[in-house]
């Protein structure tokens, strides 16, 4: 249950305030008579109330009357975050998924006290922001919000298909998955048809793009083909994938996962030599890793009970 400031601070027993010290206290003075133990649904309904107090004190001078009350501010902590994701990978330090996750709650406490229409760009941050806190519905309300957002947020398929994802709804990814790259081949077929495909790099840019399209939308008809679907679905499942990966590699050949999941599917769907064939030829260039020795021996199991 979403939790707004009103009842935040409701449930603390205290009227709104920036002071954390005295949130902080306000919310062990409740905690006895919401033991985690004796009283869960008290406790997470209080531990909800401090969070959401606590962003709104660390984001000062927001929620007045008219909109963003401190642009400066609001400005400083929307380029921090700007940077933070320009520069954030997986597996980067905890220091700076701390730093990360210290903006995007603040920023995200801005968005929300705000009375001012969000532009395009803050709403895709905010989207982002919200993904990276598991809040994968609040994104997708935030981006589904206004019908221009599709036109206007850059990246607006993709983002969707991402959320959807997040919440293993893979159907509905797939859906805008196939949308995005749609989006891509007119993109692509338009500069070709103007002759501006090879400058700048675009084509290698957009390759790429086309090429990561592929590989989510196969790797999500995989997830679901492992789901619990009768064998012939299960089977147009792996085919799907099974073309979508090949589009992938032949787009980017230096896509490795795409080709190590397509050996999958050919043994998924017992075209053993195609599973076996790329597993050689993986091996030959990147030495024995784990998961494509382990593919290759699961074939020569299974051709040696043929035998």
């Amino acid at each position: 249950m979403a939790i707004d400031l009103k009842m935040a601070f409701s449930v603390l027993g205290i009227e709104p305030t920036k002071d954390e010290n005295f949130i902080r206290n306000a919310y062990h003075a409740a905690l006895p008579s919401n033991n985690p133990e004796e009283n869960p649904d008290g406790f997470k309904l209080l531990r909800g109330a401090y969070e959401r107090a606590v962003d709104y004190s660390r984001a000062s001078e927001m929620g007045k009357a008219n909109g963003i009350a401190d642009l400066k501010e609001y400005s400083e902590i929307k380029n921090a975050l700007q940077r933070i994701y320009a520069i954030r990978l997986p597996g980067s330090g905890e220091k700076l998924q701390k730093a990360a996750d210290r903006i995007e709650k603040e920023f995200i406490a801005f968005c929300e006290n705000s009375t001012d229409e969000l532009c395009a760009e803050d709403m895709r941050l905010l989207a982002y922001a919200y993904s990276n806190q598991e809040k994968p519905d609040k994104a997708i309300a935030a981006v589904t919000s206004k019908c221009s957002y599709e036109k206007d947020i850059k990246g607006y398929h993709m983002l969707l298909a991402h959320l959807y994802k997040q919440k293993k709804d893979y159907k509905t990814a797939i859906k805008y998955g196939k949308l995005r790259l749609e989006k891509i081949k007119e993109k692509i077929a338009m500069l070709e048809a103007c002759g501006k495909l090879s400058e700048d790099g675009a084509k290698e840019s957009l390759m790429q793009s086309f090429s990561d399209a592929n590989f989510q939308i196969g790797f999500m008809l995989m997830a679901c083909a492992k789901e619990d679907v009768p064998e012939d679905e299960r089977i147009a499942l792996y085919k799907e994938a099974a073309s979508f990966l090949d589009a992938s590699w032949n787009a980017a050949p230096g896509n490795l996962a795409a080709r190590i999941n397509l050996a999958y599917c050919y043994f998924y769907l017992r075209e053993d030599k195609k599973a076996g064939a790329i597993c050689d030829e993986l091996i030959e260039r990147l030495g024995a890793q784990n998961a494509i020795i382990s593919l290759k021996q699961m074939i020569d199991d299974r051709k040696d009970m043929r035998k």
